[in-house]
């Protein structure tokens, strides 16, 4: 699932409840990179991808 620059809503309920709730969840890849994980042997390593994932509920079907 791609989750940067996009916006994925799911609809959340529970058997018997009779409604049901959207979650609504955004990504963003902040300009500061990613994360630099050093190697295991002390020399270099690697970096991996960061994201800011913000996440909204609301009332009903979405």
């Amino acid at each position: 699932m791609e989750l940067v620059g996009g916006r994925h809503d799911y609809e959340v309920s529970a058997g018997g409840v009779g409604f049901a709730v959207c979650l609504r969840v955004t990504g963003t890849e902040p300009s500061g990179g990613g994360v630099f994980l050093p190697g295991a042997d002390g020399g270099s390593g690697d970096s991996i991808a960061r994201y800011d994932l913000s996440a909204t509920v609301g009332d009903g079907r979405c």
